[in-house]
């Protein structure tokens, strides 16, 4: 009897899987969204602080103006606050590549963006 080897995924594929399956819960992780966002230890933490800390010292949650843009932007309400910031910080990334054209991806100032 033969068995075949594991299937091992990297950690990309791993949290898009896992991103698919709980979309409401599970963040995509990639080299854009680490770009953007940071890519500490404590990346599941201070996620959930900043979707849920006050923005600007108001009363508006980070997640609240995420499904405020959601809406706005006609996307339908089974997409979760948590894909529109992956979008969002995508974006940005994206962005920020096309300022950098010349530049290689390697190259790109890794800063993150200060989450609210």
């Amino acid at each position: 009897m033969s068995f075949a080897a594991p299937v091992i995924f990297g950690r990309v594929r791993t949290s898009k899987l896992l991103a698919r399956k709980r979309p409401r819960l599970i963040p995509i992780t990639d080299q854009g969204i680490e770009t953007v966002l940071g890519s500490d230890d404590n990346r599941w933490r201070s996620l959930n602080e900043a979707l849920n800390t006050p923005v600007d010292g108001g009363t508006t949650t980070l997640q609240q103006l995420l499904i405020e843009l959601r809406e706005e932007s006609r996307i339908p309400a089974h997409i979760s606050a948590l894909r529109v910031l992956d979008v969002v910080a995508w974006m940005e990334w994206k962005h920020r590549l096309g300022a950098t054209a010349s530049a290689s991806v390697e190259s790109i100032d890794p800063e993150p963006v200060a989450v609210p």
